[in-house]
């Protein structure tokens, strides 16, 4: 009987019978305090966490006034036992859980309960972030599709071309040359915009003396983009420039 009550735990014994009492703290070798049925009431006057223990002997649940009382003057992690004679052991059971004690359990007619070792109000920081599982490592392939080039292959093709990398990271700007703008290669100034030379073969000169030029804008928006520009532009597709220059560089 009671025996998951600690030994010499102070021990609270609510009584509904006297031999029932007697016979409790002659059997219990720790400290026990009986508050008889007309004294049930006067529980709320310990302290809070002041009993290693509440005993009963009941037939029926304990109201919910006293079992809150009970929870309360329990210390945290401590039992509360009722012993059930003659009564429902799945109401008493019930009711204690509904009273807030945890960890409640049913064994030869004995229901047993834990006051929560956390105190009401009690906050704790909850962690949502999982950790990334870490990756498998890759399991070794003994197939080898995959395409290589060796240089015994360059040596023997004479129609592979491979472009210079080195060479390519040298050519930090890109030109590129505005609708009516002259490509030849005539003149030497490097000006972005070149006279016919005296001995021109590519046409310069022709064009000069035919008086053609390079389109003029009539919004004067084409330098900004393709956002600003009309369906008519001859700019369309060009990126934005500056209005003064007639070849479009781009920094890389």
């Amino acid at each position: 009987m009671f025996k998951s009550i600690p030994e010499k735990a102070r021990t609270l014994f609510l009584s509904f019978s006297e031999s029932e009492a007697k016979s409790f703290q002659d059997s219990f070798n720790g400290e026990v305090v009986v508050l008889n049925e007309p004294e049930h009431a006067s529980i709320s006057s310990f302290k809070d966490g002041e009993f290693g223990a509440v005993a009963s002997v009941v037939k029926a649940p304990l109201s919910a006034s006293i079992l809150a009382q009970v929870l309360r003057v329990l210390a945290p992690g401590s039992p509360a036992v009722f012993q059930v004679k003659d009564g429902d052991v799945n109401a008493i059971k019930s009711s204690a859980l509904f009273a807030g004690l945890c960890d409640v359990t049913e064994s030869d007619s004995e229901v047993v309960g834990k006051k929560p070792t956390w105190s009401a109000g009690s906050s704790a920081p909850l962690s949502l972030r999982k950790k990334a599982p870490a990756p498998a490592a890759a399991a070794p392939s003994e197939s080898k599709d995959v395409w290589s080039l060796a240089d015994d292959d360059l040596a023997e093709s004479s129609d592979v071309v491979l472009d210079d990398e080195d060479a390519l990271l040298l050519n930090d700007k890109i030109e590129i040359v505005r609708p009516g703008a002259s490509t030849d290669d005539c003149g030497v100034s490097g000006k972005p915009t070149r006279k016919a030379c005296k001995n021109c073969s590519c046409g310069r000169a022709e064009e000069e003396a035919a008086g053609v030029t390079a389109p003029v804008s009539s919004c004067g928006s084409c330098g900004l983009g393709d956002a600003f520009r009309c369906a008519s532009c001859p700019y369309l597709g060009q990126p934005a420039f500056k209005k003064d220059s007639d070849v479009v560089k781009l920094d890389i």
